[in-house]
């Protein structure tokens, strides 16, 4: 049987998972300050999420800057995998990179070795992206426990990136997912598809709201929030379904 279409969507607040779940994602990726790429989100909003009838991986990053961690660092991560793994959490995303540009072996093993201790998945994120060899990249993740790869295919854009995707979905075992993320929209997904053979998207699918500022400040911030649209969800979802069944 091949394997079931997954569309994960990426939220940073309640009410986005709210509006993501009811239109019809697979699974959640959950994080903070996604305007920042990402960051660990608080525990509360954890157990609120993952009370929801859908699927959550959690994104585990201490801070902003770049994927390189002190040892400190690492064992907070290593205690957030705990955590999101008793809120609820099916899975929890992580990566880090060493001075050379490859994939850090000490902190993604004791990451992966966490998360298989209580039971979740580890899935790396698009530090991946950054690494020097991504093929080399994908057989170290699979021979360090984890379970799938999020990758625009070392691209700004998941299309930019299809011919690495491909590859990358090729050499990567059954059972082991290539997520491609990166800039998916409901209109690229199509094309995205059927050029790389993946069967799982991410994107935020997401606008601003409302989509001018309601107040012109010169205080450094801007009020609007992002939303994810149903809209987009609920489309994206019945284009993976309809293409990967063709």
């Amino acid at each position: 049987m091949p394997p079931q279409p997954v569309l994960e969507v990426c939220v940073d607040s309640l009410e986005n998972a709210r509006r993501a779940g009811a239109a019809g994602a697979d699974r959640l990726e959950l994080c903070s300050a996604l305007s920042s790429g990402g960051l660990t989100p608080s525990l509360a909003l954890t157990r609120a999420v993952c009370a929801l009838e859908v699927p959550v991986h959690v994104l585990i990053r201490t801070r902003e800057g770049p994927f390189r961690f002190t040892p400190a660092e690492t064992e907070l991560m290593a205690a957030d995998i705990r955590d999101a793994a008793a809120a609820g959490a099916a899975g929890v995303v992580v990566g880090a990179l060493d001075h050379t540009g490859e994939l850090d072996e000490v902190p993604m093993r004791l990451w992966a070795a966490t998360a298989a201790e209580v039971g979740v998945r580890a899935v790396c994120h698009r530090a991946f992206d950054l690494s020097a060899d991504p093929l080399r990249s994908l057989a170290q993740l699979h021979a360090w426990g984890y379970s799938g790869v999020l990758t625009s295919g070392g691209a700004p854009t998941a299309s930019e990136g299809a011919a690495l995707l491909r590859r990358l979905r090729e050499q990567a075992a059954p059972n082991f997912e290539v997520l491609a993320g990166g800039g998916v929209r409901p209109d690229t997904l199509a094309d995205l598809l059927r050029q790389t053979g993946v069967n799982a998207v991410h994107g935020s699918f997401s606008q601003l709201w409302p989509s001018a500022p309601a107040l012109e400040t010169d205080l450094g911030f801007d009020q609007r929030e992002r939303r994810t649209d149903a809209a987009q969800v609920s489309q994206a979802r019945r284009l993976l379904r309809e293409i990967l069944k063709a």
